[in-house]
């Protein structure tokens, strides 16, 4: 990206979509992703943390209960899935480079993966 430039960010409620990627547009034509694992078919709750993560997934929902009882789970993933990749694809046509370096339940994440 040139510096200068404009930032063109719709709301999106997720900060991926939102705010990470496009801020990284303009500082590299290459973007490298890491642990955006998305969701395994057969969990039950948004989403698990990793057993070292301070906050379980009730405490979160106890603290932030307004994004939980707000939304409709399953449409946000799936809205946001479709969001990240259009925006994903629409950088690509335009020269970016997206280079994915964690394994993902995203299948698409999964199509960029970076091997060494």
């Amino acid at each position: 990206g040139q510096f200068g430039e404009s930032i063109n960010m719709k709301r999106s409620s997720n900060v991926l979509t939102e705010f990470m990627i496009p801020i990284s547009r303009m500082l590299s034509k290459n973007i490298l992703l890491g642990g955006f694992d998305g969701r395994e078919k057969q969990e039950t709750n948004f989403w698990k943390y990793d057993k070292e993560v301070n906050q379980d997934l009730s405490q979160h929902i106890q603290t932030h209960s307004s994004f939980f009882k707000d939304r409709d789970m399953l449409k946000y993933y799936e809205k946001h899935i479709n969001i990240l990749e259009k925006q994903i694809k629409n950088l690509e046509k335009k020269g970016y480079l997206f280079k994915n370096l964690t394994r993902s339940n995203i299948d698409f994440l999964n199509e960029r993966i970076y091997e060494k």
